[in-house]
């Protein structure tokens, strides 16, 4: 289990979306329950325009914009002179945690009150 905070740009369509949510839903993704009945965003991603969201390409998109948001890793790397993301590992193995109490508000991207 693991908490993953939702960017906090995005707490009105969420509190719509969980309006909308029957009380006996237990989960708001994962695997369709049967064809009446589906975890709410999925049925929101069924009803997508275009191609709809997966829950790969949603995760990768999350990460994505957290990277850019903290530092363009491209340009680090270049100025770096560091040509492929094979030492990335071993970077971040020297990089510190955020402090738990700081967990959810880094990765909802909220300023310091």
């Amino acid at each position: 289990a693991r908490d993953v905070p939702l960017l906090a740009e995005w707490d009105d369509w969420m509190e719509t979306v969980l309006e909308r949510v029957p009380g006996d839903y237990t989960t708001l993704w994962g695997p369709m329950l049967d064809r009446r009945r589906y975890p709410a965003l999925n049925k929101f991603a069924q009803n997508s325009a275009g191609t709809p969201p997966t829950s790969t390409r949603l995760r990768e998109t999350w990460v994505v914009a957290h990277l850019a948001a903290i530092a363009n890793l491209k340009t680090l790397f270049r100025a770096g002179g560091v040509v492929t993301f094979d030492k990335l590992a071993q970077f971040l193995h020297h990089v510190e945690d955020v402090d738990p109490s700081e967990y959810v508000r880094f990765l909802r991207q909220e300023d310091e009150a």
